[in-house]
């Protein structure tokens, strides 16, 4: 069961429309994990490709709304708005470890897989979205760290090093100026933090 409050009410009815009409791209990233486990709101859609992106991919966007423009145009990324809904299609070549939930025609990657996608993340960026979406998962025990660590290593291969990982974890109370909209009780940042250092040095001493 899919948690539709997740979505801002402009967001729902682009959803729903590309639920309605289909679309040959799985939708991913905090949206697709927000909707199944709704802990916090997401705006924007993020879908992929498993090749390169074109110009004809945005074809089946465009019939979403009159009031669509392309604002970024890349073989590695398209960023759209339909009603003011920011939607971007990247370029995403690796295969998916675990089979994609469906809403009518529309596909969503399974959480598992949006984890991996967020362990490799904040090795390259540091959003505190993506420190609460890794806090929910592994503290709702979906994945365990160990099941993350291992599974992002078989997926990213040289790409994924656990070593940075578990720094980056370790590092959510350096992030500033963050504005998330919770679902229910928010989640404090020295509360993630003392989970992360624990799961940490649990993980270290294990070796």
């Amino acid at each position: 069961m899919l948690k539709f409050e997740a979505l801002e009410p402009k967001t729902r009815i682009i959803f729903d429309k590309l639920a309605e009409i289909g679309c040959p791209f799985p939708l991913v990233g905090g949206t697709g994990l927000s909707l199944q486990i709704g802990h916090r709101k997401s705006i924007d859609l993020d879908f992929v490709a498993n090749r390169l992106v074109t110009f004809k991919d945005i074809q089946i966007f465009k019939k979403l709304s009159s009031k669509f423009e392309i604002v970024y145009s890349s073989n590695e990324q398209i960023d759209m708005f339909a009603d003011g809904v920011k939607i971007t299609l990247f370029s995403y070549r690796r295969k998916e470890h675990f089979p994609f939930k469906f809403h009518k025609k529309l596909k969503i990657r399974d959480i598992k897989d949006i984890a991996m996608s967020k362990a490799s993340t904040i090795g390259r960026r540091e959003e505190m979205k993506d420190y609460i979406d890794l806090y929910v998962i592994l503290r709702q025990g979906i994945l365990s760290l160990e099941e993350l660590i291992t599974s992002s290593q078989k997926k990213f291969k040289g790409e994924f090093s656990e070593k940075l990982f578990l720094k980056q974890l370790l590092l959510v109370k350096d992030i500033e100026n963050y504005d998330i909209n919770f679902i229910g009780e928010k989640i404090g940042v020295e509360e993630m933090h003392d989970f992360f250092h624990e799961l940490v040095e649990k993980r270290l001493n294990s070796k």
